[in-house]
């Protein structure tokens, strides 16, 4: 199989290491401040064509009188915060919105007797609450109001899986 021959700008990078091969350390020094002497006098001519390419720029928008001005090159201005997902909080102290289910596990407790998370669940379905959830997720979905409600003061654990008011 063939090797391929690798480019570096205009330069065929095999047939350097095969020139370099045979060159002692001091050749090689020479050679390398040789090309670092050419690459400054190429980096000052390039200097001097943009200078010399400011200055025409500027004397073209001086005879325009300042129309067409270049724009400062100016970075994309930060956007605002993007907003927190889910619903927005609640004020302190105030309770659960109309119809969600945290305001109907409250509705369901407020007689007051310590229920079973299971006994909560029936009452919730049969308050009315819909859910789009299998059984399991609506248990879950239950499970983590509760602790919700429990969290802030709302309700309290009475024992293990006994809620109250």
């Amino acid at each position: 199989m063939a090797k391929r021959k690798r480019s570096i700008g205009g330069m065929n990078v095999q047939s350097e290491r095969n020139r370099v091969g045979g060159m002692g350390m001091a050749q090689i020094a020479h050679e390398f401040s040789a090309a670092e002497g050419e690459f400054r006098r190429l980096e000052a001519a390039l200097e001097s064509k943009r200078s010399s390419l400011r200055a025409l720029r500027d004397a073209m928008l001086s005879a325009l009188g300042g129309y067409g001005e270049p724009a400062a090159p100016t970075r994309k201005p930060a956007s605002a915060p993007k907003a927190a997902r889910g619903p927005k909080p609640r004020a302190p102290g105030e309770g659960p919105r109309a119809g969600s289910l945290g305001a109907i596990v409250l509705q369901v407790l407020s007689d007051g007797t310590p229920r079973k998370v299971s006994d909560i669940i029936t009452a919730v379905k049969k308050a009315g609450y819909k859910s789009k959830g299998s059984a399991k997720s609506q248990q879950v979905m239950v499970n983590q109001t509760l602790i919700k409600l429990t969290s802030t003061g709302q309700i309290s654990k009475k024992d293990r899986g006994i809620y109250g008011k």
